[in-house]
């Protein structure tokens, strides 16, 4: 189950196109990446300090 926070019949994306879901899923794994990469940024801040 896709969540799709942008519809408006509903909350999922699974009925939704695939490209859809594809742009979804891309900015899933882009907010991911963006939040392990700032904990890792701080943790090596933090060993430095």
């Amino acid at each position: 189950m896709a969540f799709d926070p942008l519809s408006s019949n509903g909350k999922t994306a699974d009925g939704a196109p695939l490209p859809k879901r594809l742009l979804w899923m891309l900015s899933y794994w882009t907010m991911g990446v963006a939040v392990v990469g700032t904990v890792g940024y701080f943790i090596r801040f933090w060993i430095k300090t």
